[in-house]
């Protein structure tokens, strides 16, 4: 006798971001969310992408809607916030301090086992790029 074997739910990824993550001014499906979702599928991948993108909004804003965002239960996340921060004028140290607070909000930032501030890849900087605007923070 066969059993089939249940198929497993998909993984739950939240997408938290900016209009960038939201796919502002894009034509609907142009957005990195349904492209990610797209991309994911083609490679058999069973993940469900989360579109928790807001325009505008900063790692503040982020840090404030997170219950929000995580009362769809992901499994897992993609945090692209801090641009919005920098366009208004906010000191680069609070949008470095928030996104470890985002990523495991009941951890102490100083635990968490996320990389912050993002390294540049060592491609960009063969590149000529700068790996941070002005230098190293």
């Amino acid at each position: 006798m066969f059993r089939w074997a249940a198929a497993a739910p998909p993984v739950r990824l939240l997408a938290l971001g900016d209009s960038l993550t939201a796919g502002y001014g894009l034509p609907q499906g142009q957005g990195f969310v349904p492209r990610l979702q797209a991309a994911l599928a083609e490679r058999g991948r069973a993940v469900q992408v989360i579109d928790a993108g807001v325009s505008g909004d900063t790692t503040a804003g982020g840090l404030a809607r997170l219950d929000w965002a995580l009362a769809e239960n992901p499994q897992a996340a993609i945090v692209a916030l801090g641009g919005n921060d920098g366009l208004r004028g906010l000191p680069p140290t609070q949008s470095r301090a928030r996104p470890p607070a985002v990523v495991s909000p009941e951890t102490p930032p100083s635990s968490t086992r996320t990389a912050w501030p993002p390294r540049r890849s060592s491609a960009a900087c063969s590149r000529g790029t700068k790996p941070w605007p002005g230098g190293r923070p």
